[in-house]
């Protein structure tokens, strides 16, 4: 965990275009979580029997030492990996019950191999026999119909500078362009960027200088969960001077007027 920072330009469309797409993004996952949550209440209904079944009897041979909300959504889940890719292939399914049932893992470590397969077929047998609604399957073929449609606002992204835990890069951006929020993007026109160059240099300069007063007022450093270090020392001028060198690189090699800033935390 930690503060990631990065630094793109748009290499397909315009930034209206960019924020056109995420919007549009955003609008679907709000609709895929709604239609999911259909679809999972419909399996869980019309299968109720079953799953209940299986859980006691995962109850029993792990001494009753299992999360059931939990591992019942995860059957729900591993239900619509085998009606995508099929049950067939055993070892690919056991991966994915260790993947899915993360809870169940250091339970099986304890267990003898031929047990631990036994649970395994068993999980099998009752997913592949959980019976999805042919509606819901047509929604889900809608919504990734839709998601393909829609394509990834990514893609339009070319990362020209990327910072780990440079906190004082969020300190700037809240003071000078807008709040970062997490994950957010943020459009840096060409004017702030080297507005962030100048200030850096002014801040390197202070630091040398040991102004560390005009440092707090230039580029001050932002605390939060996983910023990292807040102190103004040889490794906070070290970050200074990589802001410079990464910030003039992008100045210098691309032309475009305007950047888009994300910090991820």
């Amino acid at each position: 965990m930690g503060l990631d920072i990065s630094i793109y330009r748009i290499v397909d469309g315009t930034v209206k275009d960019f924020y056109k797409k995420v919007d549009e993004k955003m609008n679907y996952y709000k609709k895929e979580e709604e239609v999911l949550k259909k679809v999972y209440e419909n399996l869980f209904k019309d299968n109720k029997e079953k799953i209940n079944e299986l859980i006691n009897e995962l109850k029993k041979k792990l001494n009753d030492n299992l999360n059931e909300e939990r591992l019942i959504q995860k059957i729900l889940n591993l239900v619509f990996e085998c009606e995508e890719f099929g049950c067939d292939d055993k070892e690919m399914i056991k991966w994915n019950i260790f993947n899915y049932f993360g809870i169940l893992k250091n339970i099986f470590d304890d267990i003898a191999e031929d047990e631990k397969d036994e649970i395994v077929e068993k999980i099998i047998e009752t997913v592949k026999n959980l019976v999805i609604r042919e509606e819901d399957k047509k929604a889900l073929s809608e919504l990734e119909k839709e998601e393909k449609k829609i394509g990834d606002y990514s893609d339009m992204l070319e990362e020209l500078a990327y910072f780990r835990k440079y906190n004082h890069l969020v300190a700037w951006v809240n003071k000078n362009v807008q709040k970062v929020k997490n994950c957010s993007y943020i459009t840096l026109t060409r004017e702030q960027l080297q507005q962030l160059l100048e200030d850096a240099k002014k801040a390197l300069q202070a630091y040398k200088e040991g102004n560390f007063d005009k440092i707090k007022k230039l580029m001050p450093n932002a605390s939060g969960f996983f910023f990292g270090d807040t102190e103004y020392n040889d490794y906070y001028k070290r970050k200074l001077e990589d802001t410079i060198e990464q910030i003039k690189r992008i100045l210098n090699n691309y032309s475009d007027k305007e950047f888009i800033f994300q910090a991820d935390w």
